[in-house]
């Protein structure tokens, strides 16, 4: 019985990652389809926060709102020139409002904390997406998160041993969670490093972006850690809100909050990477 259960646990993952595909090949030949894609994600995303936090009427059509009118502000940062520290502030601003915004409609400041780090997040996508070949960039920070998604996954099961974090999410194992570390710090190497097996080239402010085996490698350690760290944040959310899962949307996977928690923290920390050159 246990088997059975495991095996279809297994399966019904696999089912949901065949039905990405399409939108992950989509988002692959067109920076116009990738940028209406990750806007529908973005309000997806806001839409299934709002719902598990019981926010109904106006504000839910306004949290809706929030999740596609962030992605606009890169094109108003473009059209009026802000320097690097203004789309900061901005952006920092913004998510500020925001969480005292939350705050009022839910009365939780955990939540509303999970709220801001959301708006944070997707605005950092949103201005990495505006970048010259952007999208190949979330993608190639898609496949590394996957690598850690399924190590994590399946080395835990087969490894076992202590709990991660029991209270917050008890099926995640220590084991687990380092397998996924390994596993993201190996897709690092082998995306970005001299074999480059996607032939990826990324350019910013008009040069190419150079990595050294330092930044590789630290790269993929700390994304490997970021993305299951967000994976627990948004597992305290839904456990302090009485979810499993922030939806049923995507087979075998749950919602899409719960499909793309592992960027919550990455795609900011990937702008601090790139942008200020570490």
């Amino acid at each position: 019985m246990i088997q059975f259960h495991t095996f279809s646990g297994t399966a019904q993952r696999f089912v949901g990652f065949i039905l990405l595909l399409p939108l992950i090949a989509a988002f692959w030949y067109s920076a116009i389809l990738a940028t209406i894609m990750f806007v529908v994600i973005s309000v997806l995303m806001f839409r299934e926060l709002g719902t598990m936090a019981g926010v109904r009427g106006l504000p839910f059509g306004i949290l809706l709102a929030l999740g596609g009118l962030i992605n606009l502000w890169p094109f108003a940062a473009a059209i009026y020139g802000w320097s690097l520290s203004t789309m900061f502030v901005f952006v920092i601003g913004l998510a500020l409002i925001c969480r005292i915004a939350f705050v009022r409609l839910t009365g939780d400041h955990r939540v509303a904390d999970f709220c801001l780090m959301m708006v944070i997040c997707v605005a950092s996508g949103s201005f990495i997406l505006g970048l010259p070949e952007g999208r190949f960039l979330l993608l190639a920070l898609a496949l590394v998160i996957a690598c850690c998604d399924c190590a994590a996954y399946f080395v835990g099961r087969a490894v076992g041993g202590p709990r991660l974090a029991p209270a917050i999410s008890p099926n995640k194992t220590i084991s687990g969670a380092l397998g996924g570390t390994m596993a993201t710090l190996l897709a690092a190497v082998l995306l970005f490093g001299p074999m480059d097996l996607l032939d990826l080239e990324f350019f910013i402010n008009g040069e190419m972006v150079m990595l050294s085996w330092f930044q590789i490698i630290a790269g993929g350690l700390v994304i490997g850690l970021l993305a299951q760290i967000g994976d627990l944040l948004e597992s305290a959310v839904k456990r302090r809100l009485g979810f499993k899962d922030s939806s049923q949307l995507i087979p075998g996977h749950g919602g899409v909050l719960d499909r793309f928690d592992g960027y919550l923290l990455t795609l900011p920390a990937m702008i601090l990477f790139f942008l200020l050159d570490l």
